[in-house]
């Protein structure tokens, strides 16, 4: 399967209404049409959850983190295992007219996995449920060496 059909069929199939897949070093692997992370910025949020430990994952409560231009408030943060990784970020959109957008971000070994969830173009679908298909899409790259 190329990375476009995993976006397609795992992110916006979940219901997100844009995601992508992107390497550590910023570039594109696949994306939803229209979304269009800057290299700086995927680069910039896998470096710091890529690095860091938990207590400063923390700092990403104060700090936010920007896709696509948009600055993001981030509402959890949270580790999927026991040895700490990988770790996901629940962000929503500080834009006024996009408040109901919710970013989710996983960091696996090589990759951001990114959803942007709107329940208005969720095909009736909630965030749990895309965030849980998402961690899925994530373990199954993990298990792979991605």
């Amino acid at each position: 399967m190329s990375w476009q059909q995993y976006v397609d069929s795992q992110i916006i199939g979940a219901g997100f209404m844009y995601g992508g897949i992107f390497g550590h070093n910023g570039a594109k692997w696949a994306s939803s049409p229209g979304f269009a992370i800057a290299p700086q910025e995927a680069q910039s949020l896998a470096q710091f959850l890529g690095s860091s430990k938990y207590k400063h994952l923390k700092a990403l409560y104060e700090k936010g983190l920007t896709l696509c231009g948009q600055k993001y408030a981030v509402s959890v943060v949270e580790l999927i295992d026991e040895n700490g990784w990988p770790p996901v970020v629940v962000a929503s959109c500080k834009d006024t007219d996009k408040r109901t957008q919710k970013a989710v971000v996983i960091w696996t070994e090589k990759t951001l996995i990114v959803g942007i969830f709107d329940h208005r173009y969720s095909n009736k679908r909630s965030i749990n449920s895309a965030h849980v298909q998402l961690g899925k899409l994530a373990d199954y790259m993990i298990s792979v060496g991605y």
